[in-house]
């Protein structure tokens, strides 16, 4: 919320994607571990689009910049085989009761 905008009832959605997993304990909102409003859901057994999911619902309006952030952990050996750089990129969603969902691809 870079703009400042309000966001009421704002909540954070972000798929894992495969090769990677969240490393539980590693959410925080602002440099603060969270937990309270933190749900991460493991995907179906066959799902291979992601590995679970993370849903963050925030208690407090939106009013400012928030910054948040967790760790994954790479699942696949494979990429450790190539002694290379490799980038792993991934979308979250934000959606609020006032606003339509919009997305961060990073």
């Amino acid at each position: 919320d870079e703009n400042n905008v309000l966001i009421k009832d704002a909540q954070i959605t972000d798929d894992i994607l495969p090769g990677q997993e969240y490393v539980p304990g590693s959410f925080m909102v602002n440099g603060v571990p969270v937990t309270a409003g933190l749900a991460y859901i493991p995907a179906a057994p066959g799902d291979t689009l992601k590995t679970g999911t993370i849903s963050y619902f925030f208690s407090e309006d939106v009013t400012a910049k928030t910054i948040i952030t967790f760790r994954t952990r790479v699942t696949d050996p494979k990429v450790y085989a190539n002694n290379g750089s490799v980038t792993f990129r991934n979308t979250a969603y934000l959606n609020g009761s006032n606003i339509e969902t919009s997305s961060d691809y990073d």
